[in-house]
């Protein structure tokens, strides 16, 4: 039930703080990587203690791998940002808690993308974990525009980037009421975000080379 994050051969950088620098001018930065519940104290200081939530800033927006509770310092740094991608893997509450206190500055568009389950689609989902009866404040209460998309895995799509494109991969994960794996591309480079897997065959097959994604 780990995290993973890994960056291909083609993208190279170093690690400094929380971000790490990538070719094609994009910034990976880490606000959270612990899983359950968030935790404040003094053993989580070197690692923190916010749940999942990976940026990268790719000039022309801000994608973000998951909404946990790291969400909401990675807001407060989005001066001047024209949009907030965010991949949600799943609806698991360790994966949403940034969802709860977000505020983001004026002109900002929020973009949601998720995985409808269990008969419940990604909107409804969201809808029901963040609003009336369990927080009294909804998604669609926010002062900036909140924009719902629902793919299903093995979709991939793109979003517009300054000099070309950011394609975004999907693929079905292992997971207790299942999960979303992402990649996103740009360039010669990616970066993969298979977080709360249970890797078997079927994920990783035991032939050499097969693509999954």
């Amino acid at each position: 039930m780990g995290c993973g994050l890994s960056l291909n051969p083609g993208a190279s950088g170093s690690l400094k703080g929380n971000e790490v620098g990538i070719k094609m001018n994009a910034t990976l930065s880490i606000w959270g990587a612990r899983g359950a519940l968030p935790a404040a104290d003094r053993q989580f200081l070197e690692y923190g203690g916010n749940t999942s939530c990976i940026s990268l800033d790719w000039g022309s927006g801000v994608l973000c791998f998951d909404a946990g509770s790291g969400l909401p310092n990675l807001a407060e740094r989005l001066s001047g940002t024209p949009r907030l991608d965010i991949l949600i893997s799943h609806v698991h509450i360790d994966h949403i808690p940034g969802l709860y206190t977000l505020s983001v500055p004026l002109g900002t568009e929020i973009h949601l993308y998720g995985a409808a389950r269990q008969s419940t689609s990604f909107q409804q989902q969201l809808e029901t974990a963040v609003g009336s009866p369990y927080w009294p404040v909804g998604l669609r209460d926010h002062s900036v525009q909140v924009f719902f998309h629902e793919i299903v895995p093995g979709d991939s799509f793109s979003l517009p980037r300054a000099g070309g494109e950011l394609r975004i991969c999907t693929m079905e994960g292992n997971h207790p009421g299942e999960s979303l794996l992402y990649r996103a591309e740009f360039g010669e480079s990616s970066v993969i975000y298979t977080l709360d897997c249970e890797m078997n065959e079927e994920i990783c097959p035991a032939s050499p080379g097969t693509a999954a994604c």
